[in-house]
Order: C-alpha cells, then structure tokens, then sequence
C-alpha cells in the first residue's frame, strides 16, 4: 500500500474511465496541434475544409500518422489517396511521393510569366505543363 506523510493522504485524480495510454495520446496530440495551431490553420484558410486529426491509433492502440492528415496537408480533396484500396503505410507514401498541386500551379504560372517577359510565345499555365510552346 502506498505510504504517505502528512496528516492527509495525496490528491487522487478524478477517473472517468479512460484508458491513462489514451489520455497521453490526447494530450500529446492536442500540444502538438497547439504548436502548431498558427500553421494548420493558416492551411484550413486556405483548403477551406477542417484538419483532419494527424494521428490516428493503429490495433495496438499506438498512434501513427494519419494517412488523411498528410492527404490534406498535400492539399488534396478528401479520399484523393486514402479512398484508394491500399495499406496505410502505402497510402502515406503515396503523399510523400506526391506534389502539392498548389505549389506546381505556381511554379507553372511563374514559368509562363518568365517565358512572356523573354518575349517567348504567349504560353499558358496548362501549356506549361506539358511542355507546350516552351523553349
């Protein structure tokens, strides 16, 4: 039995029957979403949808990464990889291997620009992507 000193035995927090292994996990995401809080909702500006939760716990009850998480922060509709049938693991590699389609339209509106001001053909951002009129 636990010994304690003192006139009164030591605060007992209040249970509400969740699991201590859940209640961490909770807790651990909730300040990693604060530290980055500015972030994620400068991005749900802009996707104009909520973030998905980053973590999701796997059979053991351990969370990883959510596949719908970096689905988002790719800037992708939601189910664009994660409705696809295949493993978790391979859902997040997909995003990995992926490009921010926000960013390549940049890049491709910027080309364009630059190849204007060259005095090249008027080419257009979907030109661009193909190669189209290009140098």
């Amino acid at each position: 039995m636990y010994q304690y000193r003192g006139n009164k035995p030591p605060a007992t927090p209040a249970h509400d029957g969740m699991d201590p292994r859940a209640r961490l996990a909770q807790a651990v995401q909730t300040i990693h979403r604060l530290k980055r809080a500015p972030a994620i909702r400068r991005w749900e500006n802009v996707m104009r949808t909520p973030s998905p939760p980053p973590t999701v716990p796997n059979s053991r009850g351990k969370h990883r990464l959510n596949p719908a998480f970096t689905e988002w922060m790719m800037g992708q509709p939601a189910g664009w990889i994660t409705a696809v049938d295949i493993s978790a693991n391979d859902q997040i590699k997909a995003c990995g291997n992926g490009v921010v389609t926000q960013q390549a339209l940049e890049a491709l509106h910027r080309m364009a620009a630059r190849q204007e001001q060259e005095g090249g053909a008027d080419v257009s951002p979907r030109q661009a992507a193909v190669g189209e009129g290009l140098r």
